[in-house]
């Protein structure tokens, strides 16, 4: 699965193999559709969004 993110219509990054990194590259969030897993602790920190604008996240500031 590959794809961009968004929050409030922003591009914040992008999904790619399995994993969702900041506009850097930087590898931020294992992802399991529809969700965002910490990388550490593997605790569920946001979902994506399906509809609307596909890839939107739910929480804010995850990628500050």
């Amino acid at each position: 699965m590959a794809g961009h993110l968004y929050e409030d219509g922003k591009h914040i990054g992008y999904i790619e193999n399995g994993f969702a990194f900041d506009r850097h590259g930087k590898k931020r969030y294992r992802v399991e559709h529809p969700k965002l897993r910490d990388l550490q602790t593997g605790e569920v920190v946001a979902y994506l969004k399906a509809a609307g604008m596909p890839g939107t996240v739910t929480k804010k500031g995850l990628f500050d």
